[in-house]
Order: C-alpha cells, then sequence, then structure tokens
C-alpha cells in the first residue's frame, strides 16, 4: 500500500501534550516533507461522483469568498453522498441538504448539497445517517433526487469544505475533472 491510499484514520497525529505522548508511544508521529515532525496531512476523499469546480465557480457568496472555510465544489452526476472520512456525524439540517462530519483527525468536513435548497423543506433529500452516528469513509450518507432538485429550479453545485480550516496550515485539492466518492479529494496539511 503506498502514501497515495494513507488516510489520517490509519496515521493520524494528535495534537496537545498528551496527544504528543501518545503520539511518541504508538509511533504516530511523521516527518513532513519540510522537516517538522508530529504532523501528518489528511486525506478528505470526494463524498459524491461528478465535476469538480472551485469554490469561486459557486453561486453563494459565503462559499465562494471562502468565508466558511477552504474547499471545493462538485456538480453530482449521481444523488448519493458519502462519507469523505471516518469520523461522526455532527450535523444533519433537518431539511437534509447538508451535513456536518467530523473525522476522527479533528477535520471538520461540511457538505452542502445545492445552493438555496433548504428552501425544499427536505423534499428530494434522504438522510441515511443519523446525528452523533459514527461513519466509516465510503459509508451511505445521504440520497437525493438530482434531476428533481434542477427541475424545481434549483442549482445542485455542492460545496465541500473544511470549516475549521483556521485550525490547519493549508488545504489543498488534489482531484482531477471528473471525481468518484471512492477518490482523493482535498489534502489538509496540519
Amino acid at each position: 500500500m503506498g502514501k497515495e491510499n494513507f488516510s489520517v484514520e490509519q496515521t493520524g497525529s494528535k495534537k496537545g501534550l498528551f496527544g504528543r505522548f501518545i503520539n511518541k508511544v504508538s509511533g504516530a508521529s511523521q516527518q513532513k516533507p519540510g522537516g517538522e515532525q508530529g504532523s501528518v496531512d489528511i486525506i478528505v476523499s470526494s463524498p459524491m461522483k461528478g465535476q469538480v469546480v472551485p469554490l469561486s465557480a459557486v453561486n453563494d457568496e459565503a462559499f465562494s469568498s471562502e468565508a466558511m472555510g477552504k474547499g471545493i465544489a462538485i456538480i453530482p452526476s449521481q444523488g448519493k453522498v458519502y462519507a469523505p472520512v471516518d469520523g461522526v456525524m455532527t450535523n444533519i439540517f433537518p431539511s437534509g441538504h447538508a451535513l456536518g462530519i467530523t473525522g476522527v483527525s479533528g477535520v471538520e468536513v461540511l457538505i452542502h448539497v445545492g445552493q438555496d435548497t433548504v428552501k425544499l423543506k427536505g423534499k428530494y433529500f434522504n438522510p441515511m445517517v443519523k446525528q452523533g452516528q459514527k461513519v466509516k469513509k465510503g459509508d451511505l450518507l445521504l440520497e437525493f433526487d438530482v434531476e428533481g432538485i434542477k427541475s424545481a429550479g434549483f442549482d445542485v453545485t455542492t460545496p465541500i469544505i473544511i470549516s475549521n480550516t483556521g485550525d490547519f496550515s493549508g488545504v489543498q485539492v488534489i482531484s482531477k475533472d471528473i471525481v468518484d466518492h471512492t477518490e482523493q479529494l482535498l489534502l489538509v496539511s496540519t
């Protein structure tokens, strides 16, 4: 298994004094390319299949300006959202249009299906998980009707945001133009 398959769930390091102790005895501490000890980059997988577009192309200033955090957007080609990391479902909006997951690494991922889709009041959305539920990367989190949302007049472009961007040294897009839910999407540097 090459480095491209590593995820923080397998090799992540903990922060703080106690975390540094645990990392030392567990061997989780890794050396970054720049020589810094104790950090491992976090891979966030794509939560859906579709066309990758920059956040700047999202028709909502809260996302396009990166006010909500750094990330990327996907124009979905199918109506399924999968867990991009191992973690816990920390927020499932009552309308089902947006999900928050906190990875075991501490990375917080917001997946917001479409623009202004909260106005649909849950129509076309079927959450498959509950708030507080533990999930594994690749678990099905949400099903939604892409064509139904479009026919109701809504843009389905879906921002995928690292909502705690400030806790990390960087967020980089590592995907290509078209991505599947099994592929790497973002590299979050610790």
